[in-house]
């Protein structure tokens, strides 16, 4: 076999075949495709750790910090002097204040103390694991042991920055209602998509699964149509037939946010890694293009709770279904494939300045983009995908040229059809820029469209083609280099023809009308 950078294999023969399926709208069968597959325990074993060491480089920024000890210390002196106690009484015409059943001064100079600290101290932790209110709440509840333990506030400031370093540690399981995907496979009833997401088809069979046996006497718990909470003892509840179970690090206060995030970037590697096969095994329930895609944790209205009225008569919304994404035992089979673990575990646990780091950074913008009803606002989220995977890190250069090359080497190895996919983007980003610079909402559902058919084949194309494992800045290189006419991927002799991407250049895969 040959190898790709970082030794990870690129498939052979087997693999080019496996790779020739059709990109979605108009970008059908114009694409040669060779997928780089990469060893799934190899690659498990070099990403696995990463959120370890994430939080091992946050902690390490903590606890080295001298000036952030020195500012630590210097607010719990200040906070416990001003504390009221038996000792002491508060000084004559202050204000007062209560925090953690202890009475404070509320003098200015211990409020901006405070306010300073959470927010240094919200900076260390960084925007998963540092949330202001749980850290104001920390700080006043360390103080108060500190005055129960009559510590000095050198030693509050040790324990307080103790704590900030077990927050790093916190680990959730987020457990939600699943209303986009159903299993409909007789043989599996729980699918992993990745190390950190999973689908469970609830069943009583199930629920210690689902709950990892933490099911107490006080607790009984059913699968019921919706998440229903009964305040009976023992406590009973309720759950949907399919939910999400999401693996989660993050503040408590950030877990529900994070959790819809993983989930997001999990739908949309789902829906472009297994484009043909989801189509085929949700047969009219698939999301087509120009549809709104349900939010995947929130149960969807059967019927339309609005009316409108012309001179002549008043118009009453129909009940309709929502669309969703049907597992069968074909599309279960390539979610649990080696070359989609590998892939999903790229994804979620990335090597630092890695191109999957990117790559799953876009994934569940265009998820958001896709359930976005306003098409201003999904055409916003179609170019934030983009611009995710392909800006450069190089400041000085060009953004709109540079990306609208780059997604031209993607879609393209003619050079007829480089510059109309250009072009196409170019145009396009006049729309975004509109939104963006001028606050305009004049965006049509042609553009819309063909915005997202043009991104969504640009990540199916790299999903397949490139190791996601290798450096942002060796796919950027290459992409480069492509421009000067080479082919992309370099061992890709895949040819597009001109004229299918001239279609798509023009916005004939796009339209306001629904798409078959």
């Amino acid at each position: 076999m040959k190898k790709a950078p970082n030794d990870i294999p690129v498939g052979g023969d087997a693999d080019r075949h496996r790779c020739n399926r059709a990109l979605p709208g108009s970008v059908a069968g114009i694409c040669g495709l060779k997928l780089a597959v990469g060893d799934a325990d190899e690659m498990s074993k070099k990403s696995k750790n990463k959120a370890a060491v994430t939080a091992e480089t946050i902690v390490n920024g903590i606890t080295s910090d001298a000036n952030f000890k020195a500012q630590c210390t210097q607010f719990f002196a200040l906070a416990m002097n001003r504390a009221y106690t038996a000792e002491r009484r508060p000084r004559q015409g202050a204000g007062l204040f209560i925090m953690n059943s202890v009475i404070y001064d509320a003098d200015d100079e211990l409020l901006n103390a405070a306010k300073t600290l959470v927010i240094a101290s919200v900076s260390k932790l960084g925007p998963k694991f540092g949330n202001a209110d749980e850290l104001n709440t920390l700080i006043w509840s360390q103080n108060k042991q500190g005055l129960m333990t009559d510590a000095a506030p050198a030693d509050v400031a040790k324990d307080y920055i103790e704590a900030l370093t077990e927050l790093t540690r916190r680990e959730y399981t987020y457990v939600c209602g699943n209303y986009l995907f159903v299993i409909v496979s007789r043989s599996t009833r729980r699918v992993k998509i990745g190390p950190l997401v999973e689908i469970v088809a609830n069943g009583d069979t199930y629920l210690a699964d689902v709950f990892d046996e933490k099911i107490g006497p006080g607790l009984d718990i059913t699968v019921g149509g919706d998440y229903v909470r009964h305040g009976k003892s023992p406590k009973e509840l309720s759950i949907p037939p399919t939910c999400w179970k999401v693996s989660v690090d993050a503040a408590q206060a950030h877990l529900k946010e994070e959790a819809e995030w993983l989930i997001d970037v999990a739908v949309s590697l789902m829906r472009l890694s297994q484009f043909d096969a989801l189509q085929t095994a949700s047969h009219g329930f698939f999301l087509r293009l120009g549809k709104v895609e349900p939010m995947p944790c929130v149960r969807q209205d059967l019927e339309s709770r609005h009316l409108f009225m012309t001179e002549e008569d008043i118009f009453a919304g129909a009940m309709t279904m929502p669309p969703s994404y049907h597992l069968d035992d074909t599309v279960i089979a390539g979610l649990h494939s080696p070359e989609f673990v590998a892939t999903a575990e790229a994804v979620f646990r990335p090597p630092p300045g890695s191109l999957a780091e990117r790559l799953g950074h876009g994934l569940g913008w265009l998820t958001r983009g896709r359930q976005s009803e306003d098409r201003a606002q999904r055409i916003l989220f179609c170019f934030t995908a983009l611009e995710a995977l392909l800006t450069s890190d190089d400041k000085t250069a060009p953004v709109v040229q540079n990306i609208a090359r780059s997604a031209a080497v993607i879609l393209s190895n003619d050079v007829a059809g480089r510059a109309e996919v250009a072009k196409n983007i170019r145009d396009l980003y006049a729309f975004r820029s509109g939104v963006v610079h001028g606050g305009k909402r004049g965006v049509t559902g042609v553009s819309v469209n063909t915005a997202q058919m043009l991104i969504e084949s640009i990540y199916i194309r790299v999903l397949r083609c490139v190791p996601l494992t290798q450096t942002f800045q060796k796919f950027q290189d290459d992409l480069g280099r492509a421009t000067y006419g080479l082919p992309w991927p370099a061992n890709d002799e895949a040819k597009i023809p001109g004229a299918e991407v001239a279609a798509l250049a023009t916005g004939a895969g796009g339209s306001d009308q629904e798409q078959p």
